[in-house]
């Protein structure tokens, strides 16, 4: 494929591409809407409309664009992502992820291995084809509901809802590469390094939540050095594992967006998938001891298996979820960093905090 190529202009959110059937968009967008569940893209009829006018501008008379990207894929819509952008192929029903040409090679072939593991479960997207050299890969589009998930949470039936349906997809995340153990200090030291990133020293941003930043890390940091034990255990992880990635659909949960996926502390994504429910306001602190009974349980889950069993007795749950804090933070920093950033990663914080204290305080009583 002729990197370039293909040219996307800019609608509300969304990039739709100009070499393109005007009336497939059209048909698509009006037609299809419903069954390819577009409104999750936020996909509307004035989107459509304003896209099939710059879409058959472009076709009748080769109408020029000033907002606009060149992407080597064509699709019918695109939608800017961390590190690049997905396109929808609605008529093969494929995503195409497009990596920027200024991320680095190695983080290009990482992603692209993470997905492909994915891939390999059923509560995953399939990846069909790939190619590092140019920077993308090929997904299933995944069709299904999230609202009906939301409304479970909002409604006091999120831990029937993650142990009758959800739990079952970390269960398979965790059996799908085997676990793997690393250095305590060293891994805890790796993650933290992020506390001297040149960007947080940047006086442009809000020098009060830096500092919140740069003192939430200091301390998560020494309490899990005082903590740590000789080695850590690592699984495979989603990195974002919440319902904000997850679908209902007729063949069951599924999980979007794995391009962060890769390997991180052992009950990262179960504090993940709660702790974004506080972050959301759909449920409350009070549920930290239904969590932690939760990680206890999927624990059991993980205890035969030999790479970790030897550790049993040595694995804190609260070490792990301190963990989780350093790996989501680290994972957020990752990010460009603008001030609608730093609020995304303040209210982190916030949540973290009071949960740890809702934690303590219930390991005291």
């Amino acid at each position: 494929m002729n990197s370039g190529r293909y040219q996307y202009v800019k609608k509300g959110r969304l990039f739709i591409c100009l070499q393109q059937n005007p009336f497939l968009l059209l048909w698509l967008v009006f037609f299809k809407h419903k069954s390819l569940r577009l409104s999750a893209l936020r996909v509307n009829r004035k989107t459509g409309i304003s896209g099939f006018k710059a879409v058959a501008l472009h076709s009748l008379i080769n109408k020029k664009i000033n907002r606009g990207v060149a992407l080597p894929i064509r699709g019918q819509l695109a939608l800017a992502v961390h590190r690049g952008y997905k396109v929808f192929d609605l008529d093969r029903k494929l995503v195409i992820r497009v990596i920027d040409k200024d991320v680095d090679s190695s983080i290009v072939c990482e992603e692209i291995k993470g997905v492909r593991t994915a891939g390999r479960l059923e509560c995953a997207p399939s990846v069909k084809k790939w190619d590092e050299k140019e920077r993308w890969y090929e997904e299933d589009y995944l069709i299904g509901d999230q609202q009906s998930l939301f409304n479970e949470s909002k409604s006091g039936k999120l831990f029937d809802l993650f142990h009758s349906r959800v739990r079952f997809c970390l269960q398979d995340l965790s059996e799908i590469e085997r676990f793997t153990k690393v250095n305590s200090r060293r891994y805890i030291e790796e993650n933290a390094r992020i506390v001297d990133d040149q960007r947080l020293f940047d006086s442009s941003l809000n020098q009060a939540k830096i500092q919140k930043v740069r003192t939430f890390l200091s301390s998560i940091s020494a309490q899990l050095l005082h903590q740590a034990g000789g080695e850590t255990v690592l699984t495979f992880s989603h990195g974002d594992f919440s319902l904000v990635n997850i679908l209902s659909t007729h063949r069951g949960i599924k999980v979007i967006d794995w391009e962060g996926a890769k390997f991180r502390g052992l009950l990262h994504d179960l504090y993940n998938f709660f702790l974004t429910e506080i972050y959301y306001d759909r449920v409350g602190v009070d549920i930290a001891a239904n969590v932690d009974r939760s990680a206890h349980d999927l624990l059991k889950r993980f205890i035969n298996e030999p790479s970790i069993s030897k550790f049993q007795g040595s694995i804190s749950i609260p070490f792990y979820r301190r963990l989780h804090y350093l790996e989501r933070l680290q994972t957020l920093l990752e990010r460009e960093l603008t001030d609608q950033v730093l609020d995304v990663i303040i209210r982190s914080i916030d949540v973290f905090n009071r949960f740890e204290h809702e934690s303590n305080l219930l390991q005291k009583s």
